[in-house]
């Protein structure tokens, strides 16, 4: 039994009806009761008292300008919903580099994926005041000082546009920001960019002014916890296909840029899972939460967490991409 998940469950149901009090001996107490239940077995009668206990107090204990961050696993499960078993803390402390705020946004890093070369990052943007979420400027470095070696992340909200956003508040705006290595070697980020590994400052402006986002600044250490396998056509194409989506630095899978009409939509590619058994794992074509792509390049998110040793590869428009096992 994931006793964790169920005080997640728990807490967050407070958080909707009141925000959690900043109180060092509540923190501590939950977390207390949180590793002593993964230490022994407890009836799920009692377990469930202790939950509604937990959230009881919560709501009760409510104080101005107080607050308790938390990692936001339903903004990883609303991108990868298999992705539950993803071990990020219940509790964060408020002066964690992992969230940040101002007086309008706090900006909370949820879950980072890297597969060494793509950093994939869900976040939850939390508005104080009520102010709408807008299109961010996302910049990264390794040394803080966002001078030599900065790079930018791109920004997308779709997944919380093909998936219901029923388990977040509406002040709640997950999204997912990216980038790869090989982009910004393309791009000849100045600075002897080498890696995306390592400790990462990530700060936040806003396109067009404004500085709604100012002050806003994190930090995480990256590192590689995606599981990667290349997979090959008849042809000699190759796809690397990861547990959370597949790329390529050689070719692009999706329509060139040269035949998009401006203004008209176009057809996403049609996306299969070849099993192990050699039956497939369909999407539908809306299901997809993140893509980007040249004519030279692609990378393409799935729509839930995998375990590549299921599958054999992977086809697409008709074309199939297999491991050389």
């Amino acid at each position: 039994m994931d006793y964790r998940n169920i005080f997640e469950s728990s807490i967050n149901e407070a958080r909707s009806i009141a925000r959690l009090p900043d109180d060092d001996r509540f923190i501590r107490i939950v977390k207390e009761r949180a590793s002593n239940m993964e230490k022994k077995k407890i009836k799920m009668k009692r377990l469930a008292v202790i939950a509604a206990s937990i959230a009881a107090a919560a709501a009760l204990t409510v104080s101005v300008g107080a607050l308790v961050n938390y990692f936001h696993q339903q903004s990883v499960d609303i991108f990868f919903p298999d992705a539950s078993g993803t071990e990020t803390a219940s509790l964060i402390e408020e002066d964690s580099p992992l969230t940040s705020a101002n007086e309008h946004f706090r900006i909370t890093l949820d879950k980072t994926y890297f597969d060494g070369d793509n950093l994939t990052c869900i976040m939850t943007a939390e508005s104080l005041d009520g102010t709408p979420m807008t299109v961010p400027d996302i910049q990264a470095c390794h040394d803080g000082q966002f001078t030599a070696g900065s790079y930018p992340l791109h920004y997308d909200m779709s997944g919380g546009e093909f998936r219901s956003l029923d388990l977040v508040r509406g002040t709640e705006t997950p999204f997912v920001a990216h980038i790869s290595e090989y982009e910004l070697k393309r791009m000849g980020v100045a600075g002897g960019f080498e890696t995306l590994a390592g400790e990462t400052y990530i700060r936040f402006g806003k396109y067009l002014g404004e500085g709604i986002f100012d002050g806003i600044e994190l930090r995480v250490n990256v590192e590689k916890n995606v599981d990667a396998a290349e997979v090959f056509s008849e042809d000699g194409d190759k796809l690397i296909m990861t547990q959370i989506g597949f790329y390529s630095d050689e070719i692009s899978v999706l329509p060139k840029m040269s035949e998009i009409k401006s203004g008209e939509p176009h057809e996403f590619p049609k996306i299969k899972l070849i099993r192990n058994d050699g039956t497939f794992k369909e999407f539908k074509e809306g299901d997809y939460p993140y893509s980007m792509w040249s004519d030279t390049w692609c990378y393409i998110l799935l729509p839930e967490y995998i375990q590549l040793d299921d599958y054999t590869g992977i086809e697409v428009n008709g074309v199939r991409y297999l491991k050389n096992n």
